[in-house]
């Protein structure tokens, strides 16, 4: 087993610290001549340790995987975070790593910490590290250039409660997406003339706030633009549960219950609300296609 350099974390949201910390861990593998190894998780370590804390997710895991295994890293190792592994200190988890892996050296983001000692400071990670073999260094944390803040999934989380996805497009280089599969709505949007997509979606992933969103959908291998609303529809009817729903500008994509879907938000347009009658709630949803028409041609880019 070639000997490894590695850096551990759930990645969820990969954002733009992320990446800048598996840079330096391919770079640093590749000056020390190891190995690079991005660590992570097959489930949150929190739904175990604290499931009230759970967060929701920012990603699939296939999604996760395909951007970890993109990441220019030599291996990614993906580690079933039960109550065994729960148990280790942090020289224990190490010299795990160490054993099992051939880890030589841990790459520590600025926020990162593991172990059931809860460790607190570098200087007791190093030491951590010396006694279980492995060396411990740490990465400088990445601040945006925009904004000065270092992004974190917890971060993310909050930009897309706040309908934010603009800062979660700044702060990760890509949009929001949402996956899931076409299911039977209430055929409201087929009666107001603006059929659209009703996608049921994992409960553990984040949604956006409600609101209306310029994007894209894209089903059956090809993307559309879109508006996607995410909501109860309070004109229609009250105690609705949030949907996501997609209508695809100018075209009709017919029947596709039970097909995979996935929708991307580009920009908000604007916030939920109910409409005194249908025909208000048209020329809204009228306004809210030319809005989204109007938008620059490379926001609906995922």
């Amino acid at each position: 087993m070639k000997p490894a350099i590695a850096t551990v974390g759930t990645f969820d949201g990969f954002h733009n610290g992320h990446r800048q910390l598996i840079a330096r861990l391919i770079d640093e593998g590749r000056a020390r001549g190891l190995e690079s190894v991005a660590v992570t998780f097959g489930t949150h370590p929190l739904a175990l340790v604290a499931p009230e804390r759970t967060p929701r997710l920012l990603e699939s895991r296939d999604e996760l995987r395909s951007r970890l295994e993109g990441s220019g890293v030599d291996r990614v190792v993906w580690l079933d975070f039960d109550r065994q592994l729960a148990s280790l200190t942090a020289a224990g988890f190490l010299a795990m790593l160490r054993e099992r892996y051939g880890v030589v050296a841990v790459l520590m983001g600025y926020d990162n910490s593991f172990g059931s000692d809860r460790l607190r400071t570098p200087s007791e990670y190093v030491e951590a590290g010396r006694s279980s073999g492995v060396e411990v260094i740490f990465d400088d944390p990445y601040l945006q250039p925009e904004t000065g803040i270092a992004p974190a999934s917890s971060l993310l989380r909050r930009c897309l409660a706040d309908g934010r996805v603009d800062l979660f497009t700044l702060y990760t280089g890509r949009h929001y997406s949402l996956g899931g599969t076409v299911a039977h709505g209430h055929r409201n949007g087929h009666r107001l003339g603006f059929p659209t997509l009703n996608i049921a979606f994992d409960s553990s992933r984040c949604i956006p706030a409600r609101g209306v969103y310029a994007g894209s959908v894209a089903v059956g291998g090809r993307s559309y633009p879109a508006v996607i609303n995410v909501g109860h529809n309070p004109t229609i009817a009250d105690g609705n549960p949030v949907t996501v729903e997609a209508h695809a500008i100018g075209a009709d994509l017919g029947n596709r219950y039970g097909e995979q879907a996935a929708v991307t938000f580009s920009r908000r347009l604007r916030d939920e609300r109910r409409f005194d009658s249908l025909e208000q709630l048209r020329e809204a949803i009228r306004a809210d296609i030319d809005a989204a028409r109007t938008s620059d041609k490379t926001a609906n880019k995922p």
